[in-house]
């Protein structure tokens, strides 16, 4: 419940659709690769943006995956954005 409210606290910050938000149950306490392999089946063609909402430890060893930076983690209520140069 309070992942679901912190995606529509962002959403709303950030101007994304709201009725675009999905929750995925499988994800807590989810391996790096069911986080990822989720991700990919939302993302399509059309998608320039993800925003994607967690709890520790997953969230910071996604973060960690895609950039291929190590770090402590994230801390409770910090925001991590990753771009991409691919189009």
């Amino acid at each position: 419940v309070r992942t679901f409210l912190t995606a529509h606290f962002f959403a709303e910050q950030l101007g994304f659709d709201k009725q675009n938000i999905q929750s995925h149950k499988e994800l807590y306490n989810a391996s790096v690769r069911v986080w990822l392999q989720t991700i990919n089946q939302q993302f399509n063609e059309k998608s320039t943006d993800i925003l994607v909402v967690g709890h520790n430890p997953h969230i910071s060893y996604l973060v960690e995956l895609l950039t291929g930076q190590s770090f402590e983690g994230l801390q409770p209520s910090q925001v991590a954005l990753v771009e991409s140069d691919k189009e």
